[in-house]
């Protein structure tokens, strides 16, 4: 069973979820309280970076997983991860599911990834949700279970797809910050002027340096994702902008 979206999220973890200000919130409180609702026994996050030709990892963190092991995963997760490693799902999307329904669970446990490394750390059931940030970055959990303990059902898929939405927007909106951060440090050009913008375009230019995504933006302004998206195309082409990250920026500049 691969679910996109299902449902209505628990209210709790979805207060948790929107309440992070930072990735050190992800293996602080975010993997914590994942991993304890899905009464799973460890859990792991990756950030997962395309480009190049190659894939690398940016965070990345376990809980309850041994330093040791993660490091060694770290160095060899394009042996040892086939999500991370699998064609892309499209920007803005995310999917959960079993590990055991996504590939050939039979051969899996006869390969030198499941005999050499998962198989003995205890690591036999595994649920996956993985969020597309961009055409080139996603995350990605993993939430665990031991070989003698039940494998992750259709309820706890739709469970955790329920979350998908709140978890897309939310690690979306980190990485967003995160770069922002980074820009700002760099000094990296003087911000566009946005002062020809119509009060709309402005709002809208807000509403990107708050991180939200064009679903988001349609509901708090009350218009449809398509009018979102004509508006944006006129702001990039009015400030020159080539990218939501530096409009972002130029906002948040000129809100300042």
């Amino acid at each position: 069973m691969i679910v996109s979206t299902s449902g209505r999220a628990p209210g709790g973890l979805s207060d948790l979820i929107c309440a992070g200000t930072s990735f050190d919130d992800v293996p602080a409180q975010l993997l914590p309280a994942l991993t304890d609702d899905l009464d799973a026994e460890s859990a792991s996050f990756r950030q997962v970076i395309r480009g190049g030709g190659t894939v690398r990892l940016g965070h990345s963190f376990g809980h309850r997983v041994r330093p040791a092991s993660h490091d060694t995963w770290r160095q060899q997760f394009r042996r040892l991860d086939p999500v991370a490693v699998a064609a892309p799902i499209p920007a803005g999307t995310g999917q959960a599911f079993p590990l055991d329904e996504w590939l050939d669970f039979t051969a899996y446990l006869r390969s030198p990834a499941y005999e050499g490394f998962y198989g003995p750390l205890g690591i036999h059931h595994v649920l996956i949700v993985r969020l597309a940030h961009s055409e080139t970055e996603s995350f990605l959990f993993g939430f665990h279970r031991a070989p003698g303990e039940r494998r992750f059902s259709d309820a706890d898929v739709t469970r955790v797809g329920t979350l998908l939405p709140v978890l897309g927007s939310t690690l979306s909106r980190l990485r967003l910050t995160e770069e922002l951060v980074r820009l700002r440090g760099r000094h990296v050009t003087a911000a566009p002027e946005l002062a020809g913008l119509t009060r709309r375009e402005r709002e809208i230019a807000t509403d990107v340096a708050d991180g939200l995504a064009n679903k988001d933006i349609a509901r708090r302004r009350g218009i449809s994702v398509h009018t979102v998206e004509n508006h944006l195309r006129a702001i990039f082409r009015k400030t020159g902008v080539d990218s939501r990250t530096k409009l972002a920026l130029a906002a948040g500049t000129d809100s300042s």
